[in-house]
């Protein structure tokens, strides 16, 4: 299963990446993201990192512990997770374009465990919600980015 979306923020790509690549402030900037737990810092860039995100995702609050498999700075990083029998990888990218920034994320989902790939065909269903999720999370940086000039 795969989700995406898109945004455009009047910013330059270092800014959005400086907000985007700050995970200790997430909280204070993705209004469904209540807390961020750090674990694992990494000495040589942003790959390496790994922190705990508690959010609330589709009226429930769920927590997954994350890591940065993948970072090309001011261009894109991808993490990774694992859950229930599940491989995740969501990836978000930056853009740049005349007079601003477009920010991409998006979401992969694959079925590892015999578990899991019976339940597979639900994630079709929940594509949307997931997407819906992505434009939210987007207009909040948006609104941070634009509004802290």
């Amino acid at each position: 299963m795969e989700a995406s979306a898109n945004k455009f923020i009047m910013s330059t790509k270092e800014k959005v990446w400086d907000v985007v690549t700050d995970l200790e402030q997430a909280k204070d900037r993705i209004e469904s993201i209540k807390e961020i737990e750090v674990l694992n810092k990494s000495d040589s860039g942003f790959v390496g990192t790994k922190w705990k995100e508690t959010r609330d995702m589709f009226g429930k609050e769920a927590v997954e512990t994350m890591w940065i498999i993948e970072a090309k700075e001011y261009e894109y990083y991808i993490s990774e997770a694992r859950n229930t029998g599940t491989l995740y990888h969501s990836t978000i990218r930056l853009e740049e374009e005349s007079k601003g920034v477009r920010l991409h994320m998006s979401f992969t989902a694959k079925p590892e465990s015999l578990f899991a790939k019976l339940l597979s065909p639900l994630m079709f269903f929940m594509k949307g919600m997931i997407r819906k999720a992505f434009i939210k999370d987007l207009e909040d940086i948006k609104k941070y980015l634009e509004n802290s000039k």
